[in-house]
């Protein structure tokens, strides 16, 4: 059944054992199978091939031992054959290979003056796209692998929103992956199918933070002024900091930051922590933070036991 594809991609891979250990990526697809890329079992590639028009491939030679069989071909899903054993006899194999989806709605919802909107798909066994949306809020993927997506629309200025959403939904830790706050599939894409699917725009509180940085009463001219998210004081951040630069007068500002209460540290050019304190961000308007710290200075000499100078050092 099926008509034949032409010049798809063919490859015999040699399996080899499964790792015992399970690292934070396998409590992921634990978790979501269908949001990453399936594990399979690992292996190498050992041949390749190229159907010909009647979708025939052959590999010859193959040592016996435990294979798999993957096949890629414009316009279609890739495929991973089950495993199986190769001996001496030649081992058939029938590589149905599913049609590509298409996922088209609009967002509903207005974005802030002045930003676009853009849509992303997760899921589909390993697929994170981004595409913007129209004018009229209209949205189109072409070319979705078949399987389970989460969708989302956000504003286009707002340049880390995928990275706190996966923050937020898997901490660095695999131990602190909670299953209650995981997000439930959206949609459900068949082969070949073209789904309607409308969104709502998703609109992060967000605010920021600026003032003046001085030591000792003088502008902290390229300092450094970081921002942490306390733990659980801060949703909507994914655990992700972030950071600004003072100018030569100490003037500094970080914007695009997700309301909740952050630990704010400022550094040197060195990189040494001279003042650090918790702020709360509000949506809105940017907070003034203006910080005056104190800091000292060590200057000496090192001499030799004798008396003599071994040598000199500014600290």
């Amino acid at each position: 059944r099926g008509r034949p594809v032409a010049a798809a991609a063919v490859e015999l891979v040699r399996l080899t054992e499964e790792p015992q250990d399970r690292d934070e990526a396998a409590v992921r697809r634990t978790l979501l199978p269908w949001m990453f890329a399936r594990e399979g079992r690992p292996g190498v590639v050992v041949m390749a091939a190229q159907s010909d028009g009647a979708g025939r491939f052959r590999f010859r030679h193959a040592p016996p031992g435990r294979y798999a069989v993957t096949a890629r071909a414009d316009g279609f899903a890739e495929h991973r054959s089950h495993a199986f054993v190769l001996a001496r006899e030649p081992h058939e194999l029938r590589c149905a290979l599913d049609g590509l989806a298409t996922l088209r709605g609009r967002v509903l919802g207005a974005p802030p003056p002045g930003s676009g909107i853009r849509v992303v798909v997760l899921g589909g066994h390993g697929v994170l796209r981004t595409e913007p949306a129209a004018a009229d809020g209209s949205y189109r993927f072409d070319g979705l692998a078949p399987g389970d997506y989460v969708v989302r629309a956000f504003p286009a200025d707002a340049d880390r929103y995928v990275d706190r959403l996966f923050g937020e939904w898997f901490p660095l830790h695999a131990g602190a992956l909670d299953p209650e706050r995981l997000p439930p599939r959206d949609v459900t894409l068949a082969a070949g199918q073209e789904l309607l699917w409308n969104v709502a725009l998703d609109l992060p509180e967000v605010g920021g933070i600026a003032g003046v940085a001085r030591v000792n009463g003088l502008p902290a001219g390229r300092a450094s002024v970081q921002l942490r998210p306390v733990a659980g004081e801060a949703p909507g951040s994914g655990g992700i900091g972030q950071r600004g630069t003072a100018d030569a007068e100490g003037r500094f500002s970080v914007a695009d930051l997700p309301v909740g209460t952050y630990t704010l540290s400022l550094r040197d050019r060195a990189g040494q922590e001279l003042h650090r304190q918790e702020v709360v961000v509000g949506a809105g308007a940017a907070q003034v933070v203006d910080l005056d710290v104190q800091a000292g200075a060590v200057r000496g000499r090192v001499l030799a036991a004798e008396g003599r100078t071994a040598r000199s050092t500014t600290c």
